[in-house]
């Protein structure tokens, strides 16, 4: 599998929320340990005390959280916010937020517009010669082109 290094990865990140007011993060990649979610929102709430973090994720992690590295301490530290990834999704979330707002949990979950997008399809796509604009913003097309990823040796 041709995955794209921490660098690039990072790049395209900031590419992509470019304009957006977001900020991206190293703070995972500078790590010499193992990297859990638990662990970087412990260290975004020391940095930033009185401020209310959320956790965005996608429908398939969304629905594995409680069996995380110290799920308990994730919910308490972030409203875990999520959307589904396809359309049998949205049941399927809302039952699994009901089961986070039992274990002490905030959740925000909204039936949203989705893009059935995933960094596989676009490496693929990428390695086939297929366009890729329908699926990654262009400053990140441009980028993948540009620096030749996921092309050769996938």
């Amino acid at each position: 599998q041709n995955l794209a290094s921490a660098k690039d990865r990072m790049a395209m990140c900031r590419l992509g929320v470019q304009g957006t007011g977001w900020q991206v993060s190293n703070m995972e990649i500078c790590r010499c340990t193992p990297s859990y979610t638990a662990d970087t929102l412990e260290q975004l709430a020391a940095e930033n005390p009185g401020t209310e973090l959320y956790f965005v994720t996608g429908e398939d992690m969304f629905l594995t959280l409680l069996s995380w590295h110290d799920p308990n301490r994730i919910l308490r530290l972030a409203t875990v916010c999520a959307a589904p990834r396809s359309t049998s999704g949205m049941g399927r979330m809302l039952a699994y937020a009901d089961r986070i707002h039992r274990a002490g949990g905030k959740t925000l979950v909204r039936d949203i517009r989705y893009l059935p997008v995933s960094s596989t399809q676009v490496r693929a796509a990428v390695h086939a010669g297929k366009g890729i604009d329908r699926l990654v913003p262009p400053a990140v097309a441009s980028y993948i082109a540009q620096n030749s990823l996921y092309g050769e040796s996938m």
